[in-house]
């Protein structure tokens, strides 16, 4: 029951009571490992992984319907992308990470062990099973492209006839007014900024309607796109409206309305936080992918290769080169 519901404490303190418990079955033969692959949960997966004495026994069980711990990591619940809150898209991608988490430890020769209930290896029943959440995930990438796609270039287009409307107008030599004021600097650096994301976000939007939606795609490449262009977006909309409120501020500067400034504040906090905060559980799901890289990135670079002179790199494979000129052909 802790292991189903997910209570790594109970887990912890029952096991490092009695170990022995690890091998346990309930009425369908199911192990620790079974029941915690069949419920997604994780940290009780990991902590048993790292018994590796009782993982070895316990990866090769099988219970009464003949699944394997991979026949279950592609099973799914009927009622999981009900709940999910980044939708079927990141669902998708969450399923096919635990069923690649789950096939690392698992036997070679599982991987093509039909279970008895429904006769399917274990890559045949994750497609049947997840047929319907692909075709959900499949539609909601057109939809999603297609919206963003026109909201970016709309973005773009209006950012790019900002450029020809100086605040205050220019002198007689086509100069703008306030090219020195530190506010029209900001201004001016904003909108480039817009302009830019927006149209990184165009080619981004575009990518992702034009690329393939199969399962592999959905594993890295469609999720990260979509969080990458839903940024961008973002950016290009906090800089609009901050180029906006540097422009306004320009322009009413020597009036001083008092309550203009909490109107305009307020509206630009109302419209960009109703755009962020849905996003919300997009960027949660994002994560752990960003997590990954950085610890992927401090690897390589506290790595030995990079820590090694370039000469002794050299020296290393001249030293290589000159070894096989002496091997005897």
């Amino acid at each position: 029951m802790a292991t189903e519901r997910g209570i790594i404490k109970i887990v912890k303190e029952i096991l490092k009571c009695y170990p022995q418990l690890v091998e346990s079955e309930n009425d369908l033969k199911q192990n620790i490992l079974h029941v915690a692959i069949k419920h997604r949960q994780k940290k009780i997966f990991d902590h048993v992984k790292r018994m590796k004495i009782q993982m070895t026994r316990l990866v090769q069980g099988i219970d009464k319907n003949g699944y394997t711990i991979l026949h279950h990591a592609a099973n799914i619940r009927d009622d999981t992308t009900k709940t999910h809150p980044a939708g079927p898209v990141y669902q998708l991608q969450e399923e096919l990470k635990w069923y690649k988490c789950v096939e690392k430890v698992t036997r070679p020769h599982y991987l093509m062990l039909p279970d008895s209930k429904d006769n399917k290896t274990c890559d045949e029943l994750f497609n049947m099973k997840h047929n319907k959440l692909l075709n959900e995930a499949q539609r909601k990438v057109k939809e999603t492209s297609q919206s963003c796609f026109a909201v970016a270039v709309l973005a773009a287009t209006v950012v790019f006839t900002v450029v020809y409307n100086v605040p205050r107008g220019s002198n007689d030599n086509d100069y703008p007014v306030l090219l020195s004021d530190n506010l029209f600097q900001l201004f001016e650096l904003m909108v480039i900024v817009a302009f830019l994301c927006s149209l990184a976000s165009v080619v981004m939007f575009l990518s992702v309607f034009t690329s393939p939606i199969g399962y592999e795609e959905f594993l890295h490449m469609l999720p990260g796109k979509l969080t990458i262009g839903f940024s961008l977006l973002f950016i290009s909309f906090c800089t609009t409206t901050i180029a906006f409120a540097a422009a306004f501020l320009l322009t009413l500067r020597f009036q001083k309305p008092h309550w203009t400034y909490i109107f305009m504040y307020t509206a630009a906090f109302i419209s960009l936080s109703i755009y962020a905060l849905p996003q919300v559980p997009m960027y949660f799901t994002f994560k752990a992918t960003v997590l990954k890289f950085c610890k992927w990135i401090k690897k390589v670079h506290r790595s030995k290769w990079f820590k090694k002179p370039l000469a002794t790199k050299f020296q290393c494979h001249k030293k290589n080169d000159d070894d096989r000129r002496r091997l005897p052909v």
